[in-house]
């Protein structure tokens, strides 16, 4: 008999009292988040997979396989090409620069040889101190 009425008491309200999901100690936080474009629990897979894995599927997936390596090559040499054009033109610039480098060096050197000639006009340098300086220098 209270085998039965307990029966009638799980039934008649559906749950019996002090279970259920409100008596229940679950974390908020162990629970996985499945709002704002969470994924949640992973589901199985979709659909029926193949049975039997025969030598057709193994020639299939090495298939794929060959064509993502050769995918990755081709994108490799093209990358290998562009950073061996990026070098070559490097070294033309830096080239280039040495020689300008060079350039500026000398112009540097006739614009202080000028600045000294006009320093000593303007400091009234007689003409023969200045023929002795520059016969010093050649």
């Amino acid at each position: 008999k209270q085998w039965y009425q307990r029966r009638v008491a799980i039934t008649a309200g559906g749950v019996a009292p002090g279970t259920g999901a409100l008596a229940s100690s679950v974390q908020v936080a162990d629970r996985p988040m499945t709002q704002q474009g969470l994924t949640g629990v992973k589901t199985g897979a979709l659909g029926p997979q193949r049975q039997v894995l025969d030598a057709s599927y193994y020639s299939g997936v090495l298939r794929s396989k060959i064509k993502e390596l050769r995918d990755e090559i081709n994108n490799m040499e093209k990358e290998s090409g562009a950073l061996n054009a990026e070098n070559a033109t490097y070294l033309t610039f830096e080239r280039r620069a040495e020689t300008l480098a060079q350039q500026l060096k000398e112009k540097q050197g006739e614009l202080a040889d000028y600045n000294l000639l006009i320093d000593k006009i303007n400091t009234n340098t007689d003409v023969e101190d200045i023929a002795e300086d520059c016969a010093a220098l050649q």
